[in-house]
């Protein structure tokens, strides 16, 4: 009688475990999602001084909204350009809102670092350029 009882003891945790199996699972996944980098808030871009115009500093404000990106650069000689796009598997793709359904004037794409900064490419109706950005730390 003792070993049947401890046999059904086994096998209740045996089916205990495999069933909490599913949602440890599930739970990891929701954690892995939750812990998406977040690339919102203000950054200073810097584009590659082999560029047509030299290098250039700019601010960039993004903002975040689970994969959608909407962002403001602001160019050295001022105004602000607008951008749109998102934010997939560490890597970002904006374009400038098209106009009248023309093709977009100018496009950002680039991938976050493992250090935090991003870094890509730029291309605009006059020119092709590098850029990196970092955040911009509190305080400044």
């Amino acid at each position: 009688m003792r070993n049947r009882l401890a046999g059904i003891v086994t096998i209740g945790v045996l089916t205990l475990t495999m069933s909490a199996w599913p949602s440890e699972s599930a739970s990891a996944q929701a954690d892995k999602k939750a812990a998406a980098p977040n690339i919102a808030g203000r950054w200073t871009l810097t584009t590659s001084p082999d560029g047509p115009h030299g290098a250039a500093t700019m601010g960039l404000v993004l903002k975040q909204d689970g994969r959608k990106v909407t962002a403001t650069l602001t160019p050295p000689h001022g105004g602000e350009i607008p951008l749109e796009g998102e934010f997939v598997d560490g890597t970002l793709k904006l374009s400038t809102r098209s106009q009248g359904g023309e093709a977009p004037h100018a496009t950002l794409t680039g991938k976050l670092k493992d250090n935090g900064t991003l870094a890509g490419y730029l291309s605009g109706e006059r020119s092709d350029m590098t850029w990196t950005a970092e955040r911009v730390k509190d305080g400044k």
